[in-house]
């Protein structure tokens, strides 16, 4: 997603600490690029009213996520960004990639969050799915279900 300016580049994914004796219990780190900008939440607080022009953008930035066979599942405020100065004419850039991947590939964690369950359905460790994704996307832009197409 960096490629089309969705997603901060990737810079480093592997061993939480390669070079030490102690084992992390194959935990892993990701190191991106930094995001200048402010998040949804940080613009808009947990339930203001987003403009209908990030809207769009955001739904359209979610639609290129999911017409490349890829899902995010924790597209909460917090982690959509909005960059101070547009980049290859878009504004959006996802954060928080623990729950994103192929689609029908990655899993919730245990111990979900209501803002999820709410309104995704999902249970713990349940797959990520394109519909929980539209649902949260939805219910994070204080949009109907049917705001965000299906791609």
């Amino acid at each position: 997603m960096a490629d089309q300016h969705l997603a901060p580049a990737l810079r480093y994914f592997g061993p939480l600490d390669a070079e030490s004796e102690h084992s992390y219990a194959g935990l892993s780190i990701v190191v991106m690029d930094m995001v200048e900008g402010d998040s949804l939440h940080d613009l808009y607080g947990a339930t203001g009213s987003i403009p209908d022009d990030v809207i769009q953008e955001v739904i359209t930035a979610a639609n290129a996520l999911k017409a490349r066979g890829f899902i995010h599942g924790d597209l909460r405020r917090p982690n959509i960004m909005i960059l101070d100065t547009p980049v290859n004419g878009t504004c959006v850039r996802f954060i928080d990639f623990d729950w994103a991947g192929l689609v029908d590939k990655v899993f919730y964690p245990f111990d979900l969050t209501s803002a999820i369950t709410d309104a995704t359905k999902a249970k713990d460790n349940d797959v990520v799915t394109v519909d929980r994704m539209d649902k949260l996307l939805a219910a994070t832009l204080g949009n109907p279900v049917s705001a965000v197409p299906q791609v």
